[in-house]
């Protein structure tokens, strides 16, 4: 991978995460920006956006999942590192296959 790509890669994945946090006033964690840095600039440019929808969108299916049984209330706090973690092993296997599918339907 080109050094750019990983540095950009990190770049979006902590900015994105930083902005997150700023915005959601402690939602998203100091753990989960470390650790959106680091995988930033493993997957580099673009897959770092393919982790960043991957991980929310698992994180949505699972919270709304754990909401609907109630084991989980909408005050309850839903760790996201497992979802982050999830979403780089699937994004190393088949990001830029999901990223083409993706840039087809933008």
């Amino acid at each position: 991978m080109p050094l750019a790509a990983a540095g950009l890669g990190l770049l979006a994945g902590a900015g994105l995460f930083l902005l997150i946090a700023g915005l959601s006033k402690g939602g998203m964690g100091g753990g989960d920006i470390k650790l959106m840095a680091v995988l930033g600039l493993t997957a580099g440019w673009p897959l770092v956006l393919v982790v960043f929808l991957l991980a929310f969108l698992l994180g949505a299916v699972v919270g709304l999942f754990l909401l609907l049984t109630g084991k989980k209330t909408r005050r309850d706090p839903l760790p996201f590192a497992p979802f982050l973690s999830l979403s780089f092993i699937i994004s190393t296997l088949w990001g830029l296959q999901l990223w083409q599918w993706y840039m087809l339907y933008l």
